[in-house]
């Protein structure tokens, strides 16, 4: 396999793999909101 195929199909997993870790951020995000109403979460990395 060639590296520029082998650099494609990595770069297409890992677009795939940010998608997902957002979507894990934003749910987790909104489970907090839904624990706390009333309360802004700040998160501090």
């Amino acid at each position: 396999m060639s590296l520029f195929l082998a650099i494609l199909k990595l770069k297409s997993s890992w677009q795939v793999i940010k998608k997902k870790l957002r979507v894990v951020y934003s749910n987790i995000h909104n489970f907090f909101e839904e624990i706390r109403p009333g309360n802004t979460l700040e998160v501090k990395k």
